[in-house]
């Protein structure tokens, strides 16, 4: 004797699978359209700040450019309204600088100079430490001014 086994689909209807589908990609684009809003607000004070103080570890005319652009399609995970998202967030951060006057600004890796390099990260440090309340830093090896500002 054969049993008859019926198996019972759900229906469901494809535009319901669509709609969530959209309302998960939204909330998952949502922090990152909030996370690039931040960092493009925060930029514009992070060159002020950091200026300031590459000034006084003696650099003359540094132009610090902290830039926040959105990643590229083919590094996304998933895309949502022309919003790319990755595994790091929404954006590229990378900072460029001008050291002397009349450069342009250039990738930091790229063009600074082991003294430059220090300075900038000497100057990061030091806004990090204030952000925090910490009174000292200790930083051994560096020195206020290189063989190459001589």
């Amino acid at each position: 004797m054969h049993r008859r086994i019926v198996a019972t689909v759900a229906r469901v209807r494809p535009s319901a699978v669509g709609r969530r589908g959209r309302r998960r990609r939204a909330a998952r684009a949502a922090p990152g359209r909030k996370s690039t809003a931040r960092r493009s607000e925060a930029s514009a004070n992070l060159k002020r700040r950091t200026e300031a103080e590459l000034k006084t570890l003696g650099m003359r005319s540094p132009a610090f450019e902290p830039r926040v652009t959105p990643i590229a399609a083919d590094q996304a995970a998933f895309t949502h309204d022309g919003l790319a998202l990755g595994a790091a967030g929404a954006d590229d951060v990378e900072f460029h600088i001008a050291p002397n006057l009349g450069q342009p600004a250039m990738a930091l890796g790229k063009i600074a100079s082991g003294g430059e390099l220090s300075r900038v990260m000497l100057a990061l440090k030091r806004l990090e430490a204030q952000r925090r309340g910490v009174a000292t830093i200790v930083e051994p090896h560096l020195h206020a001014r290189s063989e190459d500002d001589r």
